[in-house]
């Protein structure tokens, strides 16, 4: 558990930021290059999903945690 806490969801959680971060430099291009000039104004909506994204990914590492509690509460 501290193995999962300290080392595994730090690590996978700043890949995960880096990924999310990239997309969100390379979105502006990607969407005019796939959509064209008409859909201008999704860039930002977009962008503001990306960076709700972060915190969702922040969340999610906490789920396995609250896990094993209840199954180690259980055990007791």
């Amino acid at each position: 558990m501290r193995d999962y806490l300290y080392k595994k969801r730090p690590r996978v959680f700043l890949l995960g930021f880096g990924g999310i971060l990239l997309v969100l430099i390379l979105l502006p291009f990607l969407l005019n290059r796939i959509y064209g000039e008409s859909y201008e104004g999704a860039i930002r909506v977009a962008q503001v999903l990306m960076i709700a994204t972060v915190f969702v990914l922040y969340k999610d590492f906490y789920t396995p945690i609250f896990s094993t509690m209840q199954r180690f509460l259980k055990q007791i």
